[in-house]
C-alpha cells in the first residue's frame, strides 16, 4: 500500500502483510539496536524487548537528573549487557529513519 506525505509516496506494510509471528521468524538471531533513548526510543525499544526480540540500547552516559541514560537504566537497560553507555561499532542489516529518504537522499 503506498500513502502519500507531501510529495513523498510512502510504501507501507501493514500488520495484515507483515505480522509479529512473521516479524520474529525473519529477526530470529538477529540484534536490533536503537540509538537514543530520548522521545521514541523507550517506546520502539520496550515494544520489541517485551515481544521477544533481542534489543540493545545505544545511549550517551549520564547521571544527570532526568537523563535518557538513566531513564533507560530504570527501565532495565543493563550497561555492558544491552550497550546502554558503551560506545560499540559493528554491521546492521535493518534500517529505520524518521526521515522517508532515510540518512542519504541519494540511495534507495
Amino acid at each position: 500500500m503506498k500513502i502519500k506525505f507531501g510529495t513523498v509516496a510512502e510504501n507501507i506494510t501493514t500488520r495484515k502483510e507483515f505480522p509479529l509471528k512473521k516479524a520474529q521468524q525473519v529477526l530470529k538471531g538477529k540484534t536490533i539496536a536503537v540509538l537514543g533513548y530520548g522521545i521514541q526510543g523507550p517506546g520502539q525499544a520496550l515494544n520489541m524487548r517485551d515481544n521477544g526480540f533481542n534489543v540493545i540500547v545505544g545511549q550517551r552516559k549520564s547521571t544527570k537528573a532526568n537523563s535518557s541514560w538513566l531513564r533507560a537504566k530504570k527501565d532495565g537497560w543493563v550497561e555492558g549487557e544491552t550497550r546502554v553507555g558503551q560506545p560499540y561499532v559493528g554491521t546492521a542489516s535493518y534500517f529505520s529513519f524518521n526521515d522517508p529518504n532515510g540518512m542519504c537522499r541519494t540511495c534507495s
